[in-house]
């Protein structure tokens, strides 16, 4: 649980992607108790990991795109080509929240964001 402006908590979870015909799927969800964060988004990722001359790192390959989480639960999902030979995947799933902040004497209001990411935890590898 990620700890959001006005003592809200959202859950934040990546599903294993999985096989559905030539594609890879991610899905992801956002579950806000109670719904109080000022204009909070989310994101679904569905990753690759990709390897080369200077290691491996996951690539982005499909995107949900930004959704606004106005209630809850929300559920978004993102697929991805499934690339030849055997390669892992996972589902990476975002949540920008808009925080609230004071600062100085007398306290100044001042608004900020943060990005947090949630992962999978199977990253299955896949043979097409």
């Amino acid at each position: 649980m990620l700890a959001c402006y006005f003592w809200s908590y959202v859950t934040v979870v990546a599903d294993a992607p999985y096989r559905t015909g030539g594609d890879v799927k991610s899905e992801g969800s956002w579950e806000q108790s109670p719904v109080y964060c000022p204009y909070p988004t989310g994101k679904v990722a569905a990753q690759t990991k990709v390897c080369g001359g200077w290691g491996c790192s996951w690539e982005t390959r499909g995107s949900s795109g930004d959704v606004t989480l106005s209630s809850s639960p929300i559920y978004r999902s993102a697929k991805q080509d499934c690339r030849n030979g055997t390669n892992r995947y996972r589902t990476r799933t975002y949540y920008t929240a808009v925080n609230l902040d004071y600062e100085g004497t007398p306290a100044v209001p001042v608004l900020s964001s943060s990005t947090s990411s949630v992962d999978d935890n199977k990253q299955p590898e896949f043979t097409c």
